[in-house]
Parts: C-alpha cells; structure tokens; sequence
C-alpha cells in the first residue's frame, strides 16, 4: 500500500516579483525595431496608432492628429473667416475624431476624414455664431426701437 504522509501540502502561488527575481522570469522590454528594419510604411504606422488609440494609449491619438492640426485649423479658417470659431472647430473636431475613431477605415485618407469633420463643425459653430449675433442685434434694436417714441415725447 501507498504510503501517505498527511494531507496534502498547499503551495503558495509566487508572486510576479519573486519569479522575477529568481529570474524564472524575465521582464519583458518594449520591442524596438531592429536596426536594418525596413521602416514602417505610413499605412502600418497609421493602423498602429489608431489600434494603440483604440485600446487607450493616451499619445496615440495625439501622435496620429498633430501633423494634421495646422491643416485643420486654415480649413476650419476658410470656411467661416473667424479665428475663434475656426480655434472652436478644431478642438471639437478632435474630441469628435477621437470619438469616432472606430469608425475611421485605415487605409482611407485620414488627412480628408479630419478635413471632413473640422469643415461640419466650423460651419456648424459658424451657423450658432451668426445666430447669436443676430438675436444680440434685435435685441439691441427692439430696446433702440422702445426708447424713440419715449424720448420723442420728452422733446416736445
């Protein structure tokens, strides 16, 4: 018969540190690109950045956008000649880019997909913009329009 020495022994689970440290395992260090690599084409270093977006790396989107910034802001520029409106397309542009990101195809021009969306904004904001100033006018006019009569009567 078998011999059985008592109940079975329960094993501790290492941590991550001490199989570090014993060096059962080895710390893995970002990849880098070997040094006779072919560079990365802009298409795969695009996809990259957009799966690294995608997945939360906070630099991705930034890094994917920031050659695009000044383009994104003379379009916004040109389509409704405010400075501040253009600045507030822009910014909203990207918080609508980085929202959508999933829906943007790599591969696709991502230089047109910005363009197309800061254009929406601007005239969007630009439309808001104009509105306001017009409300701001009648306003002014309708208060312009009630003093006459009433300093009209204080003349005579």
């Amino acid at each position: 018969m078998g011999s059985n020495t008592g109940p079975p022994q329960k094993t501790s689970t290492p941590s991550l540190t001490d199989l570090v440290s014993t060096g059962i395992l080895k710390v893995m260090k970002p990849l880098r690109p070997m040094p006779n690599a072919p560079p990365l084409s802009l298409e795969d270093e695009e996809r990259t950045l957009v799966v690294d977006a995608l997945n939360g790396e906070g630099q991705a989107f930034t890094r994917l956008v920031r050659p695009h910034l000044q383009m994104m802001y003379r379009v916004a520029k040109r389509t409704e000649s405010s400075a501040t409106v253009a600045e507030d397309a822009v910014q909203e542009a990207l918080l609508i880019a980085n929202k959508r990101l999933k829906d943007y195809r790599v591969g696709s021009n991502l230089k047109a997909w910005l363009a197309a969306i800061v254009i929406r904004r601007s005239r969007t904001l630009g439309r808001a913009e104009r509105r306001r100033r017009h409300r701001e006018h009648e306003g002014l006019s309708l208060i312009t329009s009630q003093d006459t009569p009433h300093t009209a009567a204080e003349g005579e």
